[in-house]
């Protein structure tokens, strides 16, 4: 089946269609989002090389398709290109977006501080702009080993290193809300608790404390399969946040600690070398995530506010 809708749209893509779609969209981002979209469901590459490369005007050989990505404002079709003889790892984004703006004033910048201090990321070898796209072309690492059982440890040396980076206010920066995994999870239990009038209050007052403290220089996706040996990858969230965030994505991915269990995330930061300040990020950030991927219960949820209302209250 799929190689005939492979077939199909490879048929009907010269004619300004492909399958499920009208008509080949190119007026705006939404347009060519939805069409590129369409295309790699099809598996149809032959048509999305033609249609991306008419778009930029710029003639690159895609090998294959890879990954698929969440952020909004790219085409979420990420591919293996092919030119002259060097392969690179491409990511089309919204030429209007802050977060293609964003990329482009700061990543290189990031790229080499994070070299000098040990930690490598793929290089930015070449950006493309057209009339409602910017093709990003990153260096493509071929082979990247996981850290398995050295997980933890090489994570929170990876942390280390982030929090030594001087505070800046950076342009087209966000706030961690506007992380689409925050965001949702905030939604989710703010919807959760909206007729629990002491829960929600203490949560409001949690959510302030941690907007009070200082901010971090944070990956925002700090997760097993983009956190390797000799190479972290895929900085679409980079910026400055409250201390916790990558923290938290650490110790859900870590398998010595049950992250799904209050009383031992408590027992397990007691242990490392953080603040109380930073303790309540970890959890409080534990929680959003906890919400997206393992779905705690409402009685769940209710104690771990709970806790950590009274850790902040602890602290005078």
């Amino acid at each position: 089946m799929r190689k005939i809708r492979q077939l199909l749209s490879r048929f009907l893509f010269p004619f300004g269609t492909t399958i499920s779609i009208l008509k080949v969209g190119q007026n705006s981002f939404a347009e060519v989002k939805k069409t590129a979209l369409r295309l790699k469901a099809n598996n149809d590459l032959h048509s999305y090389n033609r249609f991306i490369n008419k778009l930029s005007g710029k003639k690159f050989k895609r090998i294959k398709f890879i990954g698929h990505g969440g952020a909004l404002s790219t085409t979420q079709t990420h591919a293996i290109v092919n030119h002259k003889n060097n392969n690179y790892f491409e990511k089309i984004f919204d030429l209007q977006s802050r977060d293609y703006q964003f990329l482009k004033r700061h990543y290189h910048f990031y790229q080499e501080l994070l070299a000098d201090k040990g930690v490598n990321i793929p290089a930015l070898i070449n950006v493309y702009e057209a009339e409602n796209i910017a093709v990003c072309h990153f260096e493509f690492i071929t082979k990247l080993e996981p850290l398995e059982s050295k997980w933890t440890v090489e994570g929170l040396k990876a942390l280390a290193i982030f929090k030594s980076i001087p505070y800046a206010k950076l342009e087209y920066g966000k706030d961690y809300t506007e992380l689409i995994l925050f965001h949702k999870a905030l939604i989710s239990i703010l919807q959760a608790i909206l007729n629990d009038k002491d829960t929600l209050l203490k949560f409001i007052e949690i959510k302030k404390f941690i907007e009070k403290q200082n901010m971090v220089f944070t990956h925002g996706d700090f997760y097993v399969l983009n956190v390797f040996r000799d190479q972290i990858i895929d900085w679409d969230d980079m910026g400055f946040y409250p201390y916790g965030i990558d923290m938290a994505f650490l110790l859900h991915n870590a398998k010595d600690v049950d992250t799904s269990n209050i009383d031992n995330v408590y027992i397990y930061i007691e242990n490392l070398n953080m603040t109380k300040e930073e303790q309540v990020g970890t959890i409080y950030f534990l929680i959003l995530i906890n919400q997206i991927f393992s779905k705690i219960t409402y009685q769940d949820q209710i104690k771990w506010i709970n806790r950590i209302h009274d850790k902040i209250e602890s602290m005078g």
